[in-house]
């Protein structure tokens, strides 16, 4: 017994024609025949009733066709079941802010397609509020974000991957530029551009700014490229946790800001959830991280 004459059975006890089956399963009808034939020998009874003009069920036909085809629908979902589980242990989504994708994660990608070619690494950009968080909502498997995010939430695991200081970034005509450290005392009246991202580390340096100073404007953008941009135009400063954004890093300064404050990178994802693949691309980022700098 094969598949091939299940499925002829099947078909043949549906359809009630040879032709048919022999059309939708591309068989020659002299085939169908030969298959159902040698169905009925190993199971040692009639399927059908057969003259020269029609085909019946006998009745323990009728009682194996009924039967059969639950088995048989029962197996197909199985098979796509498992299928489905293994094309998604597969794939790995990774979900990544703005700044990430700048400095780091394309050389990340490279070498983890080079190492995996047969995972499928699906990239999604993703913005974190507390009303917006994809690991949470199961948008993405892990996430490259701040420990501001993760580090007080028992519901996610992380690996941290670069400390870095922050920065003020301003244009080289901004007064603020002879200085080798920027303190939040020293933008009093400045206009500061900061991206909407809405991440903790913004609103802390927000908070801490605003204790220190008077009359500071803040301009919200939504990319820190675009902030770069007002920046460029000496339309104020702003200021980002890594020290270069490819491709700017001759047209402004990168100046320490508050050396006491620190941030840190981390790869998340949610507790008891981690697979193979993950554990893999946590490997690689461990590894490659150590060459990235920012």
């Amino acid at each position: 017994m094969n598949t091939r004459q299940i499925l002829c059975f099947l078909q043949l006890a549906e359809t009630k024609s040879f032709s048919a089956v022999a059309e939708k399963m591309f068989l020659s009808i002299s085939t169908v025949s030969y298959q159902l034939r040698h169905f009925e020998e190993e199971l040692g009874f009639p399927l059908f009733f057969r003259d020269q003009h029609s085909v019946t069920l006998t009745p323990a036909g009728a009682a194996y066709a009924e039967e059969l085809r639950k088995i048989y629908d029962m197996h197909q979902d199985a098979i796509e079941r498992a299928a489905q589980i293994y094309r998604e242990s597969q794939t790995l989504t990774v979900g990544f802010t703005p700044e990430v994708i700048l400095n780091c994660y394309p050389a990340l990608l490279l070498n983890f397609q080079k190492c995996c070619p047969q995972i499928h690494l699906d990239s999604v950009p993703v913005t974190i509020s507390s009303g917006c968080d994809p690991l949470r909502f199961k948008t993405v498997d892990m996430m490259f974000t701040y420990d501001c995010w993760v580090k007080n939430n028992p519901d996610y695991e992380f690996i941290s991957l670069k400390q870095s200081q922050f920065y003020c970034v301003v244009n080289h005509e901004d007064p603020l530029a002879v200085k080798s450290e920027i303190e939040p005392q020293d933008l009093s009246g400045k206009t500061i551009i900061i991206t909407t991202h809405n991440d903790q580390w913004i609103r802390d340096i927000v908070q801490e700014i605003d204790q220190c100073t008077e009359n500071v404007n803040y301009l919200e953008i939504e990319y820190c490229n675009f902030a770069i941009g007002f920046v460029k135009a000496n339309a104020g400063v702003s200021i980002f946790p890594y020290k270069t954004i490819p491709g700017e890093k001759n047209d402004v300064l990168f100046i320490p800001f508050n050396r006491k404050r620190k941030i840190t990178l981390v790869l998340a994802w949610r507790k008891g959830e981690l697979n193979e693949v993950g554990k893999a691309f946590i490997q690689l980022c461990q590894t490659k991280m150590k060459t990235i700098q920012f």
